[in-house]
């Protein structure tokens, strides 16, 4: 058994800057976006496991810069195209320290407890990416819309901080492929919005549990994807009353997944434990997901009195890439 403490601080800043308008039959916007974040990180571990704490300290300095442009223009009465493009750079400086206290089981709470992150040196990194957008609108009639798009995303990448002599993680990056429908019905008193989309990931972050530290952190997965179908439907059934409903459907799947679970037992010295995790479902990601919901709000005065009524139903769920049914969710409705 461990006390886990864990003390954390944040100083962050972040600015950004709009222009728009229009010109030739275009709609237009420009936008510039700076983040810059401190933060610094302390984790103890006291326990029997380790004879004493094992206390870690952290630093880390991020600074963000995007520059990014949108542009929509009507290609005919009904048709309209949608073109974006974004350059994103991050720059990260990791820093991290461990200390050990013998005999300690007061963790961080130890007046000897303390260490320089920065004392042994540091890590410097920085990622540039470029992420285009386009998409069409069609407007079918005055109350449905028919949309497609093609995006990418960027996720920059970084340092297990808390996880000494752990392997830095690269950039995630995404392709996403949508088409979708979204209308309403009887004066607005009804929707229904569907959406269909297929994401294509290289080099997916994904966190996972190291036994021999102890701690949390982010290794890479060669490629996803994820093929998923989405349903929505609100409705006013009477004054005061309207009724909710959302479903949706996927499928994922780690495409190209090799990683190490443990050490393979009688092996010395230790030997890691490679397992291919290809064709495994994604963490927290059900198959069929339900929920249904019912509303009425009476007015009283000035106030407002509501009764709501909600039913969910989701599938089993996995919160490790291993697929093992004891760590993850049965399926409750």
């Amino acid at each position: 058994m461990t006390n886990t403490q864990y003390a954390r601080s944040s100083d962050q800043i972040t600015q950004e800057l709009r222009l728009s308008g229009s010109y030739g039959g275009f709609n237009w916007l420009i936008c510039g976006f700076l983040m810059r974040e401190d933060k610094t990180e302390n984790l103890g571990l006291p326990a029997a496991k380790f004879g004493g704490s094992f206390n870690i300290f952290a630093v880390n300095d991020t600074t963000a810069y995007a520059i990014f442009g949108e542009a929509n223009t009507a290609l005919t009465d009904q048709l309209e195209l949608v073109l974006g493009l974004r350059w994103n750079k991050e720059e990260k400086k990791d820093c991290s320290a461990a200390q050990f206290l013998g005999g300690q089981f007061d963790g961080l709470n130890n007046p000897n407890a303390g260490a320089d992150p920065c004392g042994g040196g540091n890590r410097d990194d920085n990622w540039e990416d470029w992420t285009p957008k386009i998409g069409l609108n069609y407007r079918v009639n005055d109350d449905a819309l028919a949309y497609a798009s093609v995006t990418r995303g960027f996720k920059s990448g970084g340092t297990n901080s808390l996880s000494p002599g752990s392997t830095p993680f690269d950039p995630e990056s995404l392709w996403s492929y949508e088409i979708g429908l979204k209308s309403e019905f009887y004066d607005g008193k009804m929707q229904l919005n569907l959406a269909g989309f297929y994401y294509d990931y290289t080099d997916l972050q994904v966190s996972t549990f190291d036994a021999d530290s102890g701690t949390t952190r982010i290794e890479n997965a060669a490629s996803a994807e994820v093929l998923g179908i989405e349903a929505e439907f609100s409705a006013i059934l009477v004054d005061g009353l309207v009724f909710n409903f959302g479903a949706t459907w996927l499928d994922t799947e780690y495409k190209d997944f090799v990683t190490t679970n443990g050490n393979i037992p009688g092996t010395d010295p230790a030997q890691p434990n490679v397992v291919d995790l290809s064709g495994n479902n994604l963490i927290n990601a059900p198959e069929l997901k339900i929920v249904t919901n019912l509303r009425y709000d009476w007015n009283i005065g000035d106030n407002t009195l509501y009764a709501f009524g909600q039913y969910t139903w989701q599938d089993d769920i996995f919160h490790s890439q291993f697929n093992e049914a004891a760590v993850g969710q049965a399926a409750y409705g």
